[in-house]
C-alpha cells in the first residue's frame, strides 16, 4: 500500500510527525525549544514573510500616523506661543514653562495605569479612546481665556497622552518577533520627527487663514481647533480598522492566527500576552533592571527632545523671523531627523545592535543629557551581556525548579530567554 501523502497545509501534533512543505524552507525552532515549550506548528519561511508583509500593510500605518497626531496635539503650543498665546492669555513669568511641566508629569503618571486598562480592554478599544481623548483635549484647547485654563488642559492633556506610546508598543509586541519590533518601533517613533515638519507647516498654513467664528481671539485657536477635529476623526478610522488580539481578528485567516500567535509563543519562553496580570508582575516590572536602565535612558533622550519640540519656534522667532517664518523655518531640522531616526532603526534591525549657538545653559544641558544617555546605554549592554553569559552557563536554571504555571509566568526571566544588545 502506498503511504499517505501527509496534508502540508494542517497543523501536526508533534515536531516529528509533519515534514517540511515541499520545495520551501520551514521556520523552524531549537531542539531546546520545542522540548520546552512544545510547539506543535510548522510554517514554511514565505508564509512568514507573507504574514508579516500582511501585518505592515494593516498596522504600521496607522499607528504611525495616530503617533504622529499625538506628537502635533502635545506640541502644538510651541507653534501657538509665537502666534500670541501667551499674551491672549496673560501669562506672566514662568507661567508658560509651569503648563509644559505638569503635562509631562501627568502624562508620567498616567502610562502605567493606561497600559493595565489597554490590557483589560484590548489595544484595538483602547488607543483609539486614548487618541480621541487627547485629540478632544486639543479641540477645546482653542476655547481657553486664561492661566488657570491652560493649565487643566495640560493637566488633561497629559492623562490623555500618557498610555499612547507605551500601548502602541506593548500593541506591535502582540504582533512582532523581538527583532522585528526594532524596525517598526523606529518607524512609529520617527512620527515625533515628522510631527515636527508636519505641525510648522499645518500651523503656517492655519495662521494664514481668517480666524474661524465663534472662537475668541486669538488667531492661534484655529491650530487647536482643527488640528484637534483632525485627531478625533483619526480615533474614528482606528475604532474600525485597528485589528485585534492576533489570536481572534478576523483580519487573518485561520492558518495566519495560528501562524502569529505560536512564532510568538516560541520566542517569548512560551509567555502567552493573554496571561492574567497581578501584582507579582508588576512589582517584577519595577524591579527589572533592563526597565530602569531604559526608562533612565528615555528620560535623558526626551531632555533634548522635548525641549527642542516645544522650544524651536520660540528661538527662531527670537533670532528676528516672523510668526510665519518660525514656523516654516523650523520644518528642515525635523526632515533630517526623522530620515535619521527610520536609518539607525533600519540599521539596528540589518546588525542585531540596539544609539553652538549662544544659549549656553540650554545647551549644557542637552549635552550633559546625551552624555548622560550614552553612558546608561553603555551600563545596559554591559549588563545584558554579563546576564546572557550567566544564562547560557547554566546560573538561572534553578528558575526552572518550579511548577508549570509559575515557569509559563517567567517571561523574561526565563534561563533560555536571551537579552537583547
Amino acid at each position: 500500500m502506498t503511504p499517505k501523502k501527509p496534508d502540508t497545509n494542517s497543523l501536526s501534533s508533534g515536531p516529528d510527525e509533519k515534514g517540511p512543505l515541499p520545495d520551501q524552507e520551514v521556520a523552524t525552532t531549537s531542539d531546546v525549544e520545542l522540548a520546552a515549550f512544545g510547539t506543535s506548528v510548522q510554517y514554511s519561511q514565505d508564509e512568514e514573510r507573507q504574514l508579516v508583509k500582511k501585518l505592515d500593510w494593516r498596522i504600521m500605518p496607522l499607528v504611525t500616523i495616530l503617533y504622529l497626531a499625538n506628537f502635533i496635539d502635545r506640541t502644538n503650543v510651541g507653534n501657538a506661543k509665537v502666534a500670541g498665546l501667551s499674551k491672549d492669555l496673560g501669562l506672566v513669568g514662568n507661567q508658560y514653562n509651569i503648563g509644559l511641566s505638569i503635562f509631562y508629569i501627568m502624562y508620567a503618571l498616567s502610562e502605567v495605569p493606561s497600559n493595565l486598562i489597554l490590557k483589560k480592554l484590548g489595544a484595538n478599544r483602547w488607543i483609539p479612546c486614548i487618541v480621541f481623548l487627547f485629540g478632544f483635549v486639543c479641540f477645546i484647547t482653542a476655547f481657553i481665556k486664561n492661566f488657570s485654563g491652560f493649565m487643566a488642559i495640560r493637566v488633561f492633556l497629559g492623562l490623555a497622552e500618557g498610555g499612547m506610546m507605551p500601548g502602541v508598543a506593548y500593541y506591535l509586541s502582540t504582533y512582532y518577533k523581538r527583532h522585528e519590533l526594532v524596525l517598526r518601533v523606529g518607524i512609529f517613533v520617527s512620527a515625533s520627527s515628522m510631527s515636527g515638519a508636519f505641525g510648522g507647516l499645518l500651523a503656517s498654513g492655519l495662521l494664514k487663514i481668517p480666524q474661524i467664528k465663534g472662537l475668541p481671539h486669538g488667531q492661534w485657536r484655529n491650530i487647536f481647533f482643527v488640528e484637534g477635529l483632525i485627531t478625533m476623526a483619526l480615533a474614528v478610522v482606528a475604532f474600525m480598522f485597528l485589528p485585534g488580539h492576533p489570536e481572534t481578528t478576523p483580519f487573518l485567516d485561520d492558518r495566519e492566527r495560528t501562524i502569529a500567535t505560536e512564532r510568538l509563543r516560541v520566542e517569548t519562553a512560551g509567555l502567552s500576552h493573554a496571561e492574567k496580570t497581578d501584582f507579582k508582575l508588576i512589582w517584577r516590572a519595577f524591579r527589572s533592571v533592563n526597565n530602569w536602565f531604559c526608562g533612565i535612558g528615555f528620560f535623558l533622550c526626551n531632555i533634548p527632545t522635548q525641549a527642542i519640540s516645544l522650544f524651536m519656534p520660540s528661538l527662531l522667532k527670537g533670532m528676528g523671523y516672523s510668526t510665519i517664518q518660525s514656523q516654516l523655518r523650523s520644518v528642515p531640522p525635523y526632515v533630517v531627523a526623522c530620515s535619521w531616526s527610520i536609518f539607525v532603526a533600519w540599521a539596528s534591525y540589518r546588525t542585531g545592535r540596539r544609539g553652538i549657538p549662544r544659549y549656553i545653559k540650554g545647551n549644557s544641558i542637552l549635552i550633559g543629557a546625551c552624555g548622560m544617555l550614552w553612558l546608561t546605554t553603555s551600563m545596559l549592554i554591559l549588563y545584558n551581556i554579563w546576564e546572557n553569559k550567566a544564562r547560557a552557563a547554566g546560573k538561572r536554571d534553578y528558575r526552572l525548579d518550579a511548577d508549570e504555571e509559575t515557569i509559563s509566568k517567567l517571561g523574561h526571566l526565563h534561563p533560555r530567554f536571551r537579552l537583547t544588545l
